[in-house]
This record gives structure tokens, sequence and C-alpha cells, in this order.
């Protein structure tokens, strides 16, 4: 992996994941400058490695984490007194994120728009489809297939076509249950050691459950080591990287900086 650093006698020196420190200035400068002048995109989506018992804490069992991302937006959308369809999913601990989203939206003054890409349930609130519902969630990564090559690239150029309109700032948010262990099946997939850098919704995360899952799932596609990224996502990925990743593309070439604002 790359190295970088901090020359703290030179600030032009400054460099942090391979930005400069005028680069990464004009960055927060765009960003002051549209605090309240921006696009908010909430992608929600599914996977079934979310129903692999004990991989995460969005909702307290596999059934309940099939409706998480759907009560986190209607949360977000409408907060704790709105007339809401569906109630947060029993906790195992602790409180939603999606409650603190809520405030930190209201105090701001921004709604999200939300697409919905592989969810079992449809949402109670408008939202953009970049797919036929039926395509349903991923497959666990576990499996080495979890999408076909075909959805990936429908997917992929859907969110490159969204970000390429952009003509604002975007900050990009997602609820995906089980999205961090999809995460480090990719990021292993490119040959990351990320096994001990990756936390999630569990207090303390069940990496030896990760592990196994990440390990199953990349011996069951047999990737070539110089696998191609949508091949690397067909293979263990979720429907939210896949557009988020054409997103930023699109962003990057509209000239537009996306802020990532996780789960």
């Amino acid at each position: 992996m790359k190295s970088y650093f901090i020359d703290r006698g030179d600030r032009d020196q400054f460099i942090v994941s391979g930005f400069s420190y005028k680069q990464v200035n004009n960055l927060l400068h765009k960003w002051r400058n549209c605090i309240d002048d921006f696009d908010f995109l909430l992608i929600l989506a599914g996977s079934r490695t979310a129903e692999v018992e004990g991989i995460s804490w969005a909702g307290a069992t596999p059934k309940s984490r099939r409706y998480t991302p759907i009560a986190d937006a209607e949360m977000i959308l409408q907060g704790p007194r709105g007339q809401r369809k569906w109630l947060l999913p029993p906790l195992p601990g602790g409180a939603s994120p999606a409650i603190i989203s809520h405030v930190a939206a209201k105090l701001i003054g921004v709604k999200p728009m939300i697409i919905a890409s592989g969810l079992l349930h449809s949402p109670s609130f408008p939202y953009l489809l970049l797919e036929s519902p039926s395509e349903g969630p991923a497959n666990c990564l576990s499996s080495g297939k979890a999408m076909s090559l075909n959805r990936v690239e429908r997917l992929w150029n859907a969110g490159i076509a969204m970000g390429l309109r952009l003509r604002k700032p975007l900050l990009l948010a997602e609820c995906v249950p089980g999205g961090t262990t999809t995460a480090h099946a990719v990021l292993a997939g490119m040959g990351m050691d990320v096994a001990e850098l990756i936390s999630g919704s569990v207090l303390t995360p069940p990496l030896a459950l990760k592990k196994k899952l990440v390990h199953q799932g990349l011996a069951n596609a047999g990737l070539a080591k110089a696998v191609s990224p949508k091949c690397l996502l067909s293979a263990v990925g979720d429907p939210f990287q896949v557009i988020a990743a054409g997103l930023t593309i699109g962003a990057r070439q509209a000239g537009q900086p996306v802020l990532l604002g996780g789960g």
C-alpha cells in the first residue's frame, strides 16, 4: 500500500491519501461554500450476507435485518415522532445511528434522495429504482457469486450516468446490513490485509466469522490475481458498492467532489 506523510515544516508537502495540502484545502473550501446547497443521496441495498447468524447487529435477527434499510430511511426522513410504517428493528444493543442522522440532517436542513436496490420489501416513501425490484438482494458473499456480471454492469453504468448529471457536490450515504463484511471481502480480493481494520455494527466484531465468509467467497469465486473491479464486485460485493463506484466515477468526470457519509 502507498505511504503518505506530513511534513510539518512545509504545508505544501502535506499529503493525505495522495492529495496535496492545497488540493485538500480546495476540497474543504468547496464544501464550506456549499454547506446548504449540495446533493444528498442515500443508497439502500440488500445482501443475503446479513442473514448469516451473528454477522450483524443492524437488527437482532436475520429476518429483521431484511427491513433495516427501509426503517432507517423512514427514521431519517420523518424522525421518531413521524408516522412510520416500518419501525426500527429490535437491536441487540445501543440505538440506531439513523436517529443521529435524522437530527444532523434536520440541523443542516437537508433531506436525502433515496436509491433502493436489492431490497426484499418496498419502501413507503418516494425512491429511485435503477433495476427491477425482482432482482432481490445480492447472494451471500460466501457463495462467490453475489451478483451476475450483467447486473453489475447495469448498476455501474447507471451510477456513472447519475454522477455525470451532478451539478453540485455530492454527499453519499448508505444502509446495507452486512456491508462491512462485503467491504472486507472486496478489499481482500484486491489483495489488502484488512481483517483487523474493519469494524461493523457489533460492539466486538465477529472477526473469525467474517474471515471465514470472506475466505469461502474468494475461494468459491476462483478469481484471477489481476481481477477486474466489476468481476470482484460480482463475486463478493453488494449493490451499494457498485452504484457508489459508478456515482463516484461520474461525479469525478463532472468535476464535483464526493463526501462519503458512511452508514
